[in-house]
């Protein structure tokens, strides 16, 4: 593994890499990915990663060049409910073949999802591939399993909607829009009629 404190930790020869079957990687701060820390509540901790390369033979006795992205992560988002930080883990496995160029990349797009199409120079900013890819794993709203809104008192554990009814109506003063749709969705009996015939 090279130093990621390096200069070659984090621009490679992507073909070098996959022709000799090397790898990079290491150890990155999350305050050190600025694209990444603009959608974070904080941005202490890490990123652990590692590039490697590959080569592998095609039937035709040609050979395609792959790279490997392992990458894991523990950041902190806002929560789109409460608004509170809410951690999330990412560990995520990127496989690419390389390709000249942008134009060649779209036009032998596979249809399947074993890898990604990676068109590539002489110099790769193996960071910003690693922060593209730690942007694209995050979710796009992130949430606690169990949580209230701003303005609600205490964050509710284990409760579903039915299980929040009465609390919700005595909290705000405001009946509970689900008990609201639970009435509307009973029958309504006609005037001189039994609700409990026998």
């Amino acid at each position: 593994m090279t130093d990621p404190a390096s200069p070659a930790a984090t621009v490679i020869d992507p073909r070098e890499l996959a022709r000799s079957g090397g790898s990079v990687g290491g150890r990155w701060p999350l305050a050190r990915l600025p694209r990444l820390a603009d959608t974070l509540t904080d941005t202490e901790g890490e990123v652990d990663w590692s590039l490697s390369g590959q080569s592998l033979r095609r039937a035709d006795g040609g050979a395609d060049l792959h790279l490997a992205l392992s990458l894991q992560a523990r950041v902190s988002l806002r929560c789109v409910r409460c608004l509170e930080p809410v951690p999330v883990a990412i560990d995520e496995e990127r496989r690419y073949r390389l390709v000249a160029n942008e134009q060649q990349a779209l036009a032998q797009d596979p249809d399947d999802d074993e890898f990604d199409l990676l068109a590539v120079t002489p110099r790769l900013a193996a960071i910003d591939l690693l922060e593209d890819e730690l942007i694209m794993a995050l979710p796009l709203a992130p949430r606690h399993e169990d949580c209230r809104p701003p303005g609600s008192s205490d964050r509710l554990v284990g409760a579903g909607p039915a299980d929040r009814d009465d609390g919700a109506q005595a909290e705000s003063g405001r009946p509970n829009p689900f008990a609201v749709l639970a009435r509307l969705r009973r029958p309504n009996p006609g005037p001189g009629s039994d609700e409990n015939p026998a």
